[in-house]
């Protein structure tokens, strides 16, 4: 996400696939036994994983990399934790154009991606 150029980019995006797999073997261990990594309700791997997850969903929708697609637990995980009215009511509501307006001021190479609308409204502050 906070790359400096196209190429590092690239290169840190390659290295995702590792870790990702790592979770969907976790998950898979786990079964079917709900939503969330230990079943119906939120846990401290859920909460620990979120912010990451959120991230990185940000960052697909920017520049879409089709990593967490080849993992279906995991995504549906995400999807999961996304929809969570924790997840949701622990950053502020617009915490993507936030983390859009981060990437513009420290002037990252993902921000090239990031729309007009909101390079407008950070330039504006």
């Amino acid at each position: 996400m906070y790359s400096d150029s196209e190429s590092e980019f690239a290169q840190r995006a390659v290295k995702i696939e590792g870790p990702f797999g790592k979770l969907e073997d976790a998950l898979a261990k786990r079964g079917n036994s709900g939503p969330y990594f230990n079943g119906e309700k939120l846990s401290l791997v859920d909460a620990a994983y979120a912010p990451f997850l959120q991230r990185y969903t940000f960052m697909n929708r920017l520049r879409p990399l089709g990593i967490i697609e080849k993992f279906p637990r995991l995504a549906a995980w995400n999807e999961a934790l996304l929809a969570s009215p924790a997840v949701k009511a622990s950053t502020v509501s617009n915490i993507e154009a936030v983390w859009q307006e981060n990437l513009i001021v420290r002037k990252r190479w993902l921000s090239t991606y990031v729309p007009q609308s909101v390079i407008g409204a950070a330039m504006a502050e």
